[in-house]
């Protein structure tokens, strides 16, 4: 509609036309003809090139010829032929055109009740005391069909002035109590678009619109959970394979540190005590006494999970005056068992040792053996104890 305006100037200040407006009285029959067809030729351009645009006119003041797309016509004859039914009279037709100041939108509904859109623009030659007006009737069907109406019968898309003047072919009535208004603002003058919508069916689409973004956000919800789930255990399970290995690694070198004591290639005492607190070693007890495991079966005997199994029973019912340290030396299992306060007698000792192997027996349907070392202070003669304890089982 933009276009309009501007074709409308172009038009009303091109030369055939400022000449029709001036001499068209003393320019000869062929001059005429000229003006003429050239300003007609730009109108049916105009015409053929804007869908919106259903009829064209040039009205001059004071002149009694008009021109169309379909050429020159005494002005008398277009009014009787097209604007009788829609304007009073000639000069009430004449006076609303050249009314307009400048250019202007004008909705008017004809004695029958059909709407009719015209966009004025009106040229005044204040040095000739003349005026020349280009009058574009625009087809309302096409503006409904360009606006894209909605199909469904409960919404009406309409074009409006701000006056309030309706410009659409259906008249309709709105009650504002039943609907939700929607407006929005057009780049064509004091034109807006105006879509009413019954509030059930308002209501009934903004309910889709949250079912939709509720059960979007849901899935998101679900893919980022499953996703930060896939993250989650696949770092997790790396961390974990880490972190088993450093500990196998903490206890192969826990058990070979023991090994070197009791076989006495090590002190003890020379040790570092970070590396003793780095691998969970305390032996700064101050009554040591060793334990050793041997364990006789076929090969199917699970031997660690017997040791396993020892160890727990063994620690049970330790308290917090006891602390028990083990390594695997060859085939057997070695537990220095340390405590703070002196030693239990050697009877209570050696039935607490056959409860715990006839368990084992019971359990895993193997030979469990052990032998006692003598009690020692502190770590010194562990490696002698060892060495004479182990020779029970050679």
């Amino acid at each position: 509609m933009q276009d309009l305006w501007n074709n409308a100037y172009r038009i009303t200040n091109s030369y055939n036309i400022m000449q029709i407006e001036r001499n068209l009285d003393k320019a000869s029959p062929i001059q005429r003809m000229e003006y003429i067809n050239s300003a007609k030729e730009n109108m049916i351009a105009l015409q053929n090139n804007n869908p919106l645009v259903y009829n064209l006119l040039i009205m001059f003041s004071g002149v009694d010829t008009i021109i169309s797309q379909h050429g020159a016509q005494n002005i008398d004859t277009e009014y009787n032929v097209y604007y009788s039914e829609i304007f009073k009279s000639r000069e009430d037709w004449q006076n609303t055109i050249f009314g307009v100041g400048g250019s202007a939108y004008l909705y008017i509904t004809s004695e029958t009740g059909l709407p009719y859109l015209y966009f004025v623009y009106v040229k005044n030659d204040n040095a000739l005391k003349a005026a020349v007006a280009f009058v574009a009737e625009i087809s309302v069907k096409n503006l409904d069909r360009i606006f894209e109406k909605p199909s469904d019968k409960n919404s009406v898309l309409m074009l409006h002035r701000q006056s309030g003047a309706i410009v659409n072919s259906e008249d309709q009535m709105i009650d504002e109590q039943n609907y939700i208004i929607l407006r929005r603002d057009s780049s064509i003058r004091d034109f807006e678009y105006i879509m009413p919508i019954l509030k059930s069916e308002y209501n009934q689409r903004l309910n889709i619109v949250k079912l939709a973004f509720v059960i979007s956000y849901i899935l998101c919800l679900i893919i980022v959970g499953a996703l930060a789930l896939l993250y989650a255990r696949t770092n997790y399970r790396v961390m974990k394979r880490m972190d088993d290995k450093i500990k196998n690694k903490n206890a192969l070198i826990k058990n070979d540190m023991l090994c070197r004591i009791l076989n006495g290639v090590q002190d003890a005492k020379q040790l570092n005590p970070a590396d003793m607190k780095e691998y969970g070693i305390e032996l700064n007890n101050r009554y040591n006494e060793l334990v050793i495991f041997d364990v006789f079966g076929d090969d199917k005997t699970d031997v660690d999970a017997i040791y396993d199994a020892i160890l727990a029973r063994l620690t049970e019912p330790a308290g917090n005056n006891v602390h028990i340290e083990s390594a695997r030396t060859n085939d057997t299992l070695t537990c220095i068992i340390g405590r703070t306060d002196e030693l239990t007698t050697r009877e209570e000792n050696d039935c607490f040792l056959s409860r715990i192997c006839e368990g084992v027996r019971q359990d895993y349907g193997c030979e469990l053996y052990c032998a006692v070392s003598a009690a020692v202070e502190n770590v010194d003669g562990l490696s002698s104890e060892y060495k004479q304890t182990i020779e029970i089982f050679n």
